[in-house]
This record gives structure tokens, sequence and C-alpha cells, in this order.
């Protein structure tokens, strides 16, 4: 029973080394993982079933390692636990490397989908304003002259009007 902590005690290369306690081991489980590693030890130990966990260690000099555990509980007087841990701090390193690689990848993407959002839309926008521009220059030139065309001027005064919409 680890929650009244009668000593689950897990076994040494031979039949008599023994290491450390569990609940001397127990406080060097990261707070986070504690808990669930607690219940998934004890319900390994309730119900014969083998277990595997990954959970973070906490050295005392303050670095954080990971480990994953695997084994099954071990028949006989005592809560007795036999499996192998192993150090996968590399592993799982990589693996927040990489999801933090393909973060900056996805927000590199919207970016320049963005860019180029911004782009078609500036290219979209400008050429209705550069034909107003060059219909209101021309309209202005023809009302300087001396001879004013009011059908040609009606015609720029109606193509402003449409690049207006359109922009």
């Amino acid at each position: 029973d680890l929650d009244a902590g009668k000593g689950l005690v897990a076994a040494g290369q031979g039949a008599d080394d023994r290491l450390p306690d569990f609940n001397q081991f127990l406080p060097l489980i990261h707070a986070q993982d504690r808990d669930r590693v607690v219940a998934s030890l004890g319900a390994a130990t309730a119900s014969g079933q083998p277990f595997d966990l990954e959970y973070r260690l906490q050295a005392p000099d303050g670095e954080m390692r990971w480990q994953s555990a695997r084994g099954r509980a071990e028949a006989g007087p005592g809560s007795r636990l036999v499996g192998v841990a192993i150090d996968i701090t590399r592993r799982k390193q990589a693996e927040i490397r990489s999801v933090e690689e393909h973060a900056a990848l996805q927000h590199m993407t919207r970016v320049a989908l963005l860019g180029q959002l911004t782009a078609s839309i500036t290219h979209q926008l400008n050429q209705p304003l550069a034909a107003i521009l060059g219909n209101a220059e021309a309209a202005r030139l023809m009302l300087a002259s001396v001879s004013l065309d009011l059908g040609e001027l009606a015609e720029i005064c109606t193509d402003i009007i449409a690049e207006d919409h359109r922009a």
C-alpha cells in the first residue's frame, strides 16, 4: 500500500541488494508528476497489472531529468515492484525542441501567408486607385482646356465612380 507508507522497495541486481524505500524515492519525483506516479504504481501493486510510466525527477542540484519506468508488481509478501527505469532526458529534450521548432515553423508560415495576402490586397487596391488618379488628372486637364467635351468628362466621372466602387 503506497499511501500507507509500508515501504515499497525496489529490487537491486542481486537478490539481497535493496534500493531505498519508495517513500525515500518519492520526494525526488517532480511535484507535478508525483500523484500520477503514486496512483499508477498503487494500481499496479493492487491489481498485479504491469506499469509503464514517464516522469520527471528533480535532482538535489536542481537539474530536471526524465525517466521511463516499466515493470510489474511482484507476487509475495510485502509490496514490491520489479522493473527497469531508463533515463530518457535526451529524448524528451529532443521532443520538446521538435515541438518548439514546429510551432516556430507554423508561425513563420502564418507570417509568410500574411505577407502574401497583404501584397495581394495592396495590388488589388492600388489598381483602382491608380485609375481614379489618372481619370481625375485627365478631368482636371480637360477643365483647363478651351474646348470642353462634356460627354468625355461625364465618361471620366463614370470611370472614377466605378473604380471607387471597385476599390
